[in-house]
């Protein structure tokens, strides 16, 4: 499974591969929801959220969906 990012009901959705040390970063960005049905998380779309979650993917802004940009 590669890492999928949507934008799902105004905000940021991240599905990836379980990680430990991934988990521990996203629990350290504010406002974040874990959803276990799909085994998902979901994050605010303001900028610095996502630019905290671009520095814990390890990936550029401009790689987010368009409407995340």
């Amino acid at each position: 499974m590669k890492t999928e990012i949507t934008v799902v009901g105004g905000r940021l959705r991240v599905k990836t591969p379980y990680s430990p040390i991934l988990i521990d970063r996203f629990r350290a960005i504010p406002d974040r929801r874990f959803h276990g049905e799909d085994k998902s998380w979901s994050f605010q779309l303001v900028k610095d959220v996502v630019l905290m979650l671009c520095d814990t993917l390890g990936i550029m802004p401009n790689m987010l969906p368009d409407d995340a940009r």
